[in-house]
């Protein structure tokens, strides 16, 4: 490319700007020392009170800033224009290397400037890496060992369980965290400041959690590498519990005002895995508010977390304890300096609730419903419908008018509680009767908001057929095999009878949208503890035209069972029936 006179110009311009720039931070760094000495102080940069490093700062972030955005910004935009306006005669191939030079580019003025202040904050004593809080030299670790590796995999694979349990899960929780300064320059001033801060971090407390699953969230996400250890354990013991135990190498980082960096045995900065923040919540201090005060640089030092736990003979985690002990230095405001001392530690109390099926086991389906589990041709007709509705549902394949309606015709059965609960209860019955009427108009490619996606599967149904018509036509009509489902005052799950036992079970009618889930509804004063709902067996029938469009799409369901709730010191058990029809109707232009 060839540059006019006017852009050779701008060009040194902007060179001079980025020169300008970086004598500034220099002139701003030398003027300080030649200043200070000329005043005849004594005192090096370390001992003043905070005005040369403060002013360190805010010299070093505006050259920073004034440099960094003029140079690589103008370079960017430049090299960005030039390379794309030359680049669509040869294709991508252009246009990608020449970014990939913009952000090598990118990279290398950022490594300058950080390896500039860097070097600058050792010739002037301002690097406040505090040697005493560096990971030791001589730590080995268990990189190399197989069979740490296996003990590893396995605890991890059981520590994963516990976040994302598959079955419900009761846990306590105790987290206690603890800080204290240990030293501090200053005196009372700072002390009367930072104890405040320190205080508002400290953690004493228990939580108990209940029917956790598919994700436990208040459990503490774990993950023991080889790399990160000093030692692995396990145990088996007589009962067929396990214990495992691992303590993790010493690690330290250093926050420099802006970013937290890992630290060598050499106090050099580096990068790699941060193996304590694998198994608890570390101090990333550039996360962390502590205001009024505003950190300068810290250095912080873990010298070694040690995680415990035990599985039950089942192999699943019972107890979790992870004790991250923590110590360090750091400057703060008017560059003075405070020492602290702590650890943070959660443990874990897990339990597997064995269900207490209090039901009413009469209306429990027994195990003589002959589903279509191992019927192949079923399967596939089943798959293809599935395929059809949901496609539909995330695409509508032409211009149409989608319109629903749905019927949902409750009764109460059964009130014991006489007039003053059915008085209470009938508004609220009624709010949920009746019938509605949707529409929406959808172009080709659009998403339906009223046509929701399904999921069948074969064990959860009793017929299943395909019909295809003279007019080119196909009816599909499903029968859904009955079902219980239970409420126990947090979930709602199914049940079923399995070699003559209750076990749990998946609910084929909630895959369908059809369903009464009470931890779903508004029943505004009226609290559910319990319920048991039966589902005679939903139908689902459906019509797709010639072209392969859903056109028609029908459930019906039938529902009965009984429910406890209170209002207020009113508690009633009472008997519930009702029909609910859903129908899909869509019209394509």
């Amino acid at each position: 490319m060839i540059y006019t006179e006017k852009e050779i110009i701008k060009m040194k311009n902007r060179n001079f700007r980025t020169i300008t720039a970086l004598l500034l931070v220099l002139m701003m760094l030398f003027g300080s020392v030649t200043f200070v000495s000329a005043e005849g102080t004594t005192e090096t940069p370390e001992t003043t009170t905070g005005s040369y490093d403060e002013g360190y700062d805010d010299g070093y972030n505006s050259g920073y800033n004034d440099g960094y955005t003029d140079g690589f910004g103008d370079g960017y935009n430049t090299g960005f224009d030039d390379g794309y306006n030359e680049g669509p005669g040869s294709g991508m191939g252009i246009f990608e290397t020449i970014r990939e030079r913009i952000y090598e580019i990118r990279y290398r003025i950022e490594s300058f400037f950080k390896n500039l202040r860097k070097k600058f904050r050792e010739i002037f004593g301002l690097s406040d890496i505090d040697k005493n809080y560096l990971p030791s030299a001589d730590t080995t670790n268990l990189g190399e060992d197989e069979n740490a590796y296996y003990i590893c995999e396995e605890f991890n694979e059981k520590a994963y369980a516990l976040c994302y349990p598959e079955k419900p899960i009761n846990y306590t929780k105790t987290a206690k965290v603890g800080i204290e300064i240990v030293d501090c320059t200053g005196g009372k001033l700072v002390a009367g400041i930072a104890n405040p801060i320190v205080e508002n971090y400290l953690v004493d407390e228990v939580t108990e959690y209940t029917y956790q699953q598919y994700y436990a969230s208040g459990m503490q996400s774990v993950y023991v590498n080889p790399y990160g250890l000093q030692s692995a354990t396990k145990t088996v013991n007589e009962d067929g519990t396990t214990d495992y135990e691992f303590l993790l190498v010493d690690e330290a980082t250093f926050f420099d005002g802006e970013d937290d960096y890992l630290l060598d045995s050499d106090g050099e900065l580096g990068f790699g895995n941060f193996y304590n923040y694998d198994v608890s919540d570390v101090m990333i201090m550039s996360y962390l508010n502590f205001d009024p005060v505003k950190i300068k640089r810290a250095t912080i030092y873990y010298p070694g977390t040690t995680v415990k736990a035990t599985a039950d003979a089942e192999g699943r985690l019972i107890t979790l304890d992870i004790l991250m002990p923590v110590e360090g230095s750091g400057k703060i405001n008017m560059g003075l300096n405070v020492e602290l001392k702590g650890y943070r530690n959660e443990s874990f109390d897990i339990s597997y609730p064995d269900f207490d099926f209090d039901i009413d086991t009469d209306l429990i389906p027994d195990e003589s419903q002959d589903t279509l589990e191992d019927d192949a041709e079923a399967a596939a007709i089943i798959e293809e419908f599935q395929g059809i509705v949901n496609d539909t549902a995330a695409a509508i394949p032409d211009d149409a008018t989608l319109t629903r309606t749905r019927d949902l015709q409750v009764q109460i059965t059964d009130c014991p509680g006489g007039n003053t609960v059915a008085n209470i209860l009938g508004p609220i019955v009624d709010n949920f009767t009746g019938e509605t009427t949707d529409t929406e108009t959808l172009k080709e490619g659009e998403t339906s908001y009223l046509l929701d996606t399904i999921s069948l599967y074969p064990a959860g149904l009793i017929t299943a057929e395909k019909t295809q018509n003279a007019d080119g036509t196909t009816d599909y009509s499903f029968v859904l095999a009955s079902e219980q489902a239970v409420f126990d005052g947090v979930r709602t799950y199914g049940v079923k009878y399995a070699d003559g036992e209750l076990v749990e079970s998946a609910l084929q009618h909630h895959y369908i949208c059809m369903g009464v889930i009470p931890e779903t509804l508004d029943l505004g004063p009226v609290t559910i503890t319990s319920a048991d709902i039966y589902y005679h067996g939903a139908t689902i029938t459906a019509k797709v035209d010639a072209e392969g469009r859903l056109v028609s799409y029908n459930v019906t369901s039938t529902v009965e069972g009984t429910g406890t709730g209170k209002v207020g010191p009113i508690r009633a058990t009472i008997g519930l029936a009702g029909n609910d029809t859903e129908t899909i109707e869509i019209v394509y232009s």
